[in-house]
């Protein structure tokens, strides 16, 4: 396994939090759910983590395996449906510190989002964003953008003062409100463009900035925002990147050759003027796929590359495959704090970054298929797996694990650092679930499961709900201390807590609140 890890001068500023992440995943079907929770951590099932394993294992937590106690460590408080009957892909989540609740997506045909409906151009696909109350009860204002002939990621933040930002990219067309000029303004792309839109707390059309580049395709995948208002966006571009007046990012030089899909990072002003640019060289393909800030403005981002890559000033090779990446910049998006790549000859790919707001520690999800090791930890599995690794705000790796084993290909999960050094991870599976020490016992199709770890890594609990069909997970966000918001797809009827939900066909979306021990 190739194991690259490179610490530059510098460190990762930390102190509060402000958290953006996004994850790719397709709409999928579900119908019915069953709270079953497994302890995972040895008998005890403290936070402490006692009873599970030394540092060191990959594996996590301890006990004797088979059947542990059924606890609960999340409770159902509300659930919501949303939708049509035609496709939907939910793409983003986001949560205010006052609880109100953002998300965003693509959909075909019609989809409904309270009282409004919204309509993609017949072929098309059309992305919506929403910002719900607290309880999402209410849907506040709603918004519908583009006639797109592909979809791409996308990544929305909420701040203090309830302004909601989206950023992602449209292939095809897409219509923007101009304040200056009281007009809508049309743009159009038969590659990629990357844009970001921000939105009023009433859902006016504040701001925009489209950045076409001189060939290829610019996509935005992440986005998070400072407590200062600015934009931190990732993603992927090819060739010359213009993103305002002295600012832009260039395709060369690139080690190796010509760059293709080469990684950016941006910091953009609420007007989607350009604070500053980083881009990271590349002679073949790699994303910038999640990023996250931290209240001094502090980044950390993640995503995979291949080949070779300028990585914090070292040039590296990655091979013919993909590796996960993890990068650390300061304020303004330099300095480059430091940066590390995992991978052997098989793929990976970094999906997910959350910073733990006391201690700052970074925590990065993806899946993973190889042998090797992160630090001292031991990672492997002939199959997809989904990975979960902690950082210290230094970039030395705390631990690493895994949920999953070999005959799953489980798709990425999503990340979400907790009080106390604890981290939470969600996402889906079929069959048998390896989760720590234990195995969730098989369902008959597919299934939810949300996975609680230790400071040290144990693997506390693996709660599970199951499903008679499909379920995707789409994205998990913190709301105040003690709860969670899940964001995914559904087929049939779910239920969660006392809330059933019923899709209208084709695949809905859902929300539900968790409160946690």
């Amino acid at each position: 396994m190739r194991r690259y890890w490179k610490r530059w001068a510098g460190a990762l500023f930390v102190g509060g939090w402000a958290l953006a992440a996004t994850l790719l995943y397709n709409c999928t079907n579900i119908s019915g759910i069953d709270d079953k929770v497994f302890d995972l951590g040895g008998s005890s099932g403290s936070d402490s983590g006692s009873g599970g394993a030394g540092a060191g294992s990959s594996a996590g937590g301890g006990g004797s395996g088979g059947q542990p106690p059924n606890l609960t460590f999340a409770t159902p408080t509300w659930a919501r449906r949303f939708g049509g009957t035609d496709t939907c892909l939910p793409r983003s989540l986001a949560v205010a510190p006052s609880g109100e609740i953002v998300i965003a997506g693509h959909f075909q045909g019609t989809i409904t989002l309270g009282a409004q409906n919204h309509t993609a151009p017949p072929g098309s696909w059309s992305i919506f964003i929403a910002k719900l109350s607290a309880t999402a009860e209410d849907v506040l204002w709603s918004d519908a953008l583009a006639d797109l002939t592909s979809t791409h990621a996308m990544g929305v933040a909420i701040d203090d003062n309830g302004k909601v930002y989206l950023g992602s990219a449209f292939t095809g067309s897409i219509s923007l409100w101009n304040p200056a000029t009281g007009q809508a303004q049309s743009y159009s792309s038969t590659n990629a463009d990357a844009f970001v839109v921000v939105y009023d707390e009433t859902g006016t059309q504040e701001n925009h900035g489209v950045f076409a580049g001189t060939d290829g395709g610019q996509r935005i995948s992440g986005l998070a925002v400072t407590e200062a208002g600015n934009m931190v966006v990732v993603g992927e571009h090819e060739r010359d990147m213009p993103l305002g007046p002295n600012c832009s990012i260039a395709d060369s030089p690139c080690p190796g050759g010509a760059c293709d899909d080469s990684i950016f990072l941006a910091e953009l002003a609420p007007d989607a003027g350009c604070v500053g640019a980083r881009g990271f060289p590349s002679n073949s393909e790699q994303h910038g796929i999640a990023v996250a800030v931290d209240a001094d403005g502090g980044v950390a981002f993640t995503g995979f590359v291949r080949g070779a890559s300028d990585l914090c000033g070292d040039e590296v090779d990655a091979g013919a495959d993909e590796d996960i990446f993890i990068g650390a910049l300061g304020p303004g998006l330099t300095p480059c704090a430091w940066s590390g790549r995992w991978g052997d000859s098989n793929p990976q790919r970094g999906s997910g970054v959350s910073i733990d707001p006391v201690t700052g520690d970074i925590y990065v999800t993806g899946w993973f298929r190889g042998t090797g090791y992160i630090g001292d930890w031991s990672i492997a599995s002939a199959d997809r797996v989904v990975l979960l690794v902690r950082l210290d705000a230094n970039g030395e790796v705390q631990y690493a694990r895994q949920v999953g084993a070999a005959g799953q290909d489980l798709p990425a999960g999503s990340v979400l650092a907790r009080p106390g050094g604890r981290a939470l991870l969600a996402g889906a599976y079929e069959g048998e679930l390896e989760c720590g020490d234990h195995i969730v016992e098989a369902v008959d199709a597919g299934a939810m499961y949300l996975a609680r770890f230790a400071p040290n890594g144990a693997s506390m609990a693996c709660q599970r709900f199951t499903a008679s069909s499909w379920i995707s997970v789409a994205e998990m966000a913190a709301k105040g201390a003690d709860s969670i918001v899940l964001f995914g797809t559904f087929d049939g009827t779910l239920q969660l807590g006392d809330d059933e939900l019923t899709a209208a066909g084709g695949g809905n979306m859902f929300l539900a609140e968790l409160e946690i021990d």
